[in-house]
């Protein structure tokens, strides 16, 4: 007796979740176990401003989207508590980026927005917000909560005076853009944390 196995469609979203876990695997198996010391260190406000644009930028060199904007567009919303850096002279090597707030209820985020940066978002703005998503392809990104992960492709994490990544494997793989695993050496230790 014989099982069928899964088919996987070519660009699907099922098969793009199994290409980015091998490649997160690979990747991991590079770095040393039980080392989890994100690369950018946040020492004074303005170190940390330029931490997290600096870790946006970079998640977003990693991004490819089905027609390249011009430009990027960064939608801040939902006051996020490490914006500043986004909002204040952002650029980016290769791709022009600019940023702006919105409101979370804002009808033209979907054709207005290319990545999402988010702060905390109440059960019923998540909810809405992630519907109101579906079918377009925006990187969304937010900080660390208690539903960042469920709610957003990228979770910035804060520890240690320092900025790492979290990764919605799920969601990148439904998003409609291209993240290249690569992105996962932004989180990748470079040298122990120097307490």
């Amino acid at each position: 007796m014989s099982r069928k196995l899964p088919q996987f469609h070519h660009g699907g979203p099922a098969l793009r979740a199994v290409r980015f876990l091998f490649a997160f695997l690979v990747l991991q198996s590079g770095t040393a176990a039980g080392q989890a010391v994100p690369a950018h260190a946040l020492d004074t406000v303005a170190q940390r401003n330029a931490a997290i644009a600096s870790t946006v930028i970079g998640i977003i060199s990693y991004t490819h989207w089905p027609a390249d904007p011009r430009p990027i567009t960064i939608c801040v919303i939902a006051n996020p508590a490490h914006a500043e850096g986004l909002l204040s002279n952002i650029a980016a090597a290769g791709k022009p980026i600019t940023a702006r707030e919105m409101a979370v209820d804002d009808p033209t985020v979907t054709s207005a927005c290319n990545v999402l940066y988010l702060g905390a978002l109440g059960e019923k703005e998540r909810l809405a917000l992630r519907a109101s998503l579906a079918g377009h392809p925006i990187l969304t990104i937010g900080e660390t909560g208690p539903a960042c992960g469920a709610a957003n492709m990228f979770c910035l994490r804060f520890e240690s005076n320092r900025v790492g990544l979290q990764m919605n494997l799920d969601s990148i793989a439904r998003s409609g853009v291209h993240v290249d695993p690569h992105v996962l050496l932004l989180s990748a230790p470079k040298s122990k944390a120097v307490e």
